[in-house]
């Protein structure tokens, strides 16, 4: 099987009650999700089922201090302590080599922030790790979104 990946995909920055902007350049971006799942053990058997705890949603990314603009909106929401949004998507023209047409992360707030600069006459860069509280999945209009306790709803298959 023989893999081309031709897809650019995008990663917008909204703050609460502003306008998304798209993070450009981006020098990087991950993000986790964790569903805290247990094995439920007793005095009587072991593995009898499973305990689903509070999941947990993080992202990471880093910006160069290319686009001002962009990256004064992302200082000042990591220093105000305030709410954003991340949107992940193919960017627009490219071909649509991604499995899903999008990822939102809602909700979020910067936990880190830390910014280095150095002598190499680059661009000083910003890096913010952050938590969210929510985050759906999207593709050819059928949206996946978490629904705070077991799981969620919605379809992708």
């Amino acid at each position: 099987m023989t893999t081309n990946w031709n897809t650019r995909l995008a990663v917008s920055f909204k703050p609460s009650g502003a306008a998304s902007v798209i993070i450009s350049p981006i020098n990087a971006f991950e993000f986790n999700f964790e569903k805290n799942i247990s094995v439920i053990h007793s005095i009587d058997a072991h593995n009898i089922g499973v305990s689903h705890g509070n999941p947990g949603y993080t992202l990471n990314f880093e910006v160069p201090a290319l686009n001002v603009a962009v990256f004064r909106k992302i200082i000042d929401v990591a220093v105000k302590g305030a709410e954003f949004s991340i949107g992940l998507a193919t960017g627009n023209g490219m071909p649509d080599d991604w499995v899903l047409d999008s990822i939102e992360f809602k909700d979020c707030y910067v936990n880190s922030a830390s910014q280095s600069a150095d002598n190499s006459g680059g661009a000083p860069v910003l890096k913010i790790s952050g938590i969210c509280l929510d985050m759906s999945f999207a593709d050819s209009g059928n949206v996946l979104t978490t629904n705070h306790t077991v799981g969620a709803s919605g379809n992708l298959s």
